[in-house]
């Protein structure tokens, strides 16, 4: 048996992103068959805005050699000694999504307003995709807003208090992006 709950953590994942303002529309759970690794993917929506234009897409990604190796760390280890917090880590990314924007904001504007939101506990990556679909349309621009996290294995293990921080800081871009959108939108 794991020592790592995985599954567990990614259902606690959900219920702090509930209480943290987000409706919940489905997920997927994924394994890798060759080499083991499993990750889930997870859609939400603002609970206030379930069919508005922004979406938010969590991946829970963890590779299996890194929970083998903390397994065995771990199982080295006196019982009442602290488990390892260094150099085994899952990953955590939270990925925004806007539809084509006709009235596209500018993303070193954005990226900038944004970073005093995530500031350093949320580092956030903003880029753009360019995308024609005939050489007769035009350009239609889709915003992204990306953050990745690594959580330590040892802080899967009991309670996950420390995502009420993280999806408080998340609800915040949520809700500055959800706010700009119809003017992006031309709305």
């Amino acid at each position: 048996m794991s020592i790592v709950d995985f599954p567990g953590f990614v259902t606690d994942l959900k219920f702090h992103a509930a209480d943290g303002g987000f409706h919940y529309h489905e997920d997927h759970h994924c394994i890798d068959i060759t080499t083991g690794r499993q990750w889930w993917e997870i859609q939400l929506h603002p609970d206030y805005d379930c069919d508005g234009p922004l979406e938010l897409h969590i991946v829970v990604d963890l590779d299996p050699r890194v929970q083998i190796a903390f397994e065995d760390e771990v199982n080295k280890l006196p019982e009442d000694a602290d488990w390892p917090e260094e150099g085994f880590d899952l990953l955590l990314r939270f990925h925004w999504r806007l539809p084509p924007l006709p009235n596209s904001p500018n993303l070193l504007e954005l990226a900038t307003e944004l970073s005093a939101i995530g500031g350093t506990a949320l580092p956030l990556h903003v880029w753009a995709a360019d995308t024609i679909a005939t050489v007769t349309d035009d350009v239609a621009r889709t915003v992204h807003v990306e953050s990745e996290q690594t959580i330590p294995l040892a802080h899967l293990v009991g309670e996950h208090d420390f995502l009420d921080e993280t999806f408080g800081l998340i609800g915040s871009v949520t809700r500055y992006l959800h706010d700009r959108a119809p003017a992006w939108l031309g709305e």
